[in-house]
């Protein structure tokens, strides 16, 4: 991946996390909704080196699956109002 655009690295990576996920009950691990999860990185894909291996970066632990609000949530550090 050394002389592909970084941007087209990070889709690669996407990519594979959700096949990694794909046997996973699809299920918000934050608010149970069922209905459409993402893949969401704990620790962003963006804070490990060009050189780490993807099957470092998507290690189970370093993935959970979120519903597109709870995903938003957890990538600006916030959580709305009850």
């Amino acid at each position: 991946y050394n002389k592909q655009h970084r941007s087209s690295v990070w889709a690669a990576v996407r990519s594979r996390a959700r096949t990694v996920m794909s046997k996973q009950p699809q299920v918000c691990e934050k608010c149970g909704y069922d209905k459409h999860v993402e893949v969401a990185h704990k620790k962003s894909i963006s804070s490990f080196s060009l050189d780490t291996p993807i099957n470092v970066v998507n290690n189970k632990n370093n993935l959970m699956l979120l519903c597109p609000n709870c995903h938003w949530e957890y990538d600006h550090n916030t959580t709305l109002s009850d």
